[in-house]
């Protein structure tokens, strides 16, 4: 049975914010590229945003 993960950041911009990028259920524990990818596009999004 797969487990529930949740991938995510510590905030570059905001001290002490822990951001939660997407939950996956996985059977192993390699992160795949599709996962990886997500948490760098939604890192993007969130921390390259102009305030």
């Amino acid at each position: 049975m797969g487990k529930l993960r949740a991938y995510g950041w510590f905030s570059t911009r905001y001290k002490g914010v822990f951001y939660i990028s997407h939950f996956a259920f996985k059977k192993g524990q390699k992160l795949s590229s599709q996962d990886e990818q997500r948490v760098i596009n939604n890192w993007r999004r969130i921390e390259e945003q102009n305030p």
